[in-house]
């Protein structure tokens, strides 16, 4: 008798996005990625969009939409996290089925007709500064135990849902979710020491939580920088 597996929510959306309708099952789809991998090629375009951020850009400063964008936001975050919905666009038909018709309606007219996503979030404690995002602003994500800021995003909507916490991170503690604009997300590596000083906190600070950067220092470096887009290119390491 063959052995059964349990495979979660997102990794079933995800072989889903491999498949060859009426052809493929999960397992002809997971064996062809062991025999791309074992192959050290990837064999088909389907195969490499498996890949964990290929589609990903490194941020250069005309790629930046001269929208406007009225907060920055410092982000802290673990690798797992990163892995499951930064560095890995999550298919929008997973999030539509953990959310109403409502909150469908607002990420579709956000984001238009896109078949996938990147998003984040931050806990109830967090309230007041997600509050505060609004569309076109900036976060940068700090990954954990690496002194940098490996990622830039602009938000281009926001949810509060627990039940897509739940789906997304196994965590409904996450349910203050944020999406970034497919467009403006990147990315970056950016000395992390030296981003928090110019954000106005002591350079050892170790950003403990997602955290909003107060006016004084926003107004600060667009006058030094000229630009946010410019503040993230000087800061390159």
């Amino acid at each position: 008798m063959a052995p059964v597996i349990r495979i979660p929510d997102e990794i079933f959306a995800r072989l889903q996005q491999l498949a060859e309708p009426l052809v493929d099952t999960p397992a002809t789809v997971i064996r062809k990625l062991l025999d791309a991998h074992e192959s050290g090629t990837v064999k088909s375009k389907e195969i490499s969009s498996a890949s964990t951020d290929d589609n990903l850009p490194i941020f250069r400063s005309e790629a930046w939409k001269k929208s406007p964008c009225q907060n920055l936001f410092l982000a802290p975050a673990t690798t797992k996290n990163l892995k499951a919905t930064l560095e890995h666009p999550i298919p929008i038909k997973l999030i539509e089925s953990a959310i109403t018709a409502g909150d469908q309606d607002t990420l579709r007219n956000a984001i238009g007709m896109v078949p996938n996503v990147r998003c984040f979030a931050v806990q109830e404690s967090s309230a007041s500064q997600f509050h505060e995002m609004s569309a076109g602003d900036l976060v940068l994500f700090a990954e954990e135990g690496t002194g940098k800021f490996e990622y830039a995003g602009r938000v281009i909507a926001k949810l509060r849902r627990k039940e897509l916490g739940t789906r997304l991170w196994n965590d409904p503690s996450w349910s203050l979710i944020y999406f970034l604009d497919p467009e403006q997300t990147w990315r970056i590596k950016c000395d992390k020491k030296s981003v928090i000083k110019e954000c106005g906190y002591d350079e050892n600070f170790w950003l403990p939580k997602f955290m909003q950067v107060r006016r004084d220092p926003i107004a600060h470096i667009k006058t030094k920088y000229g630009s946010l887009a410019q503040f993230l290119v000087s800061n390159q390491i």
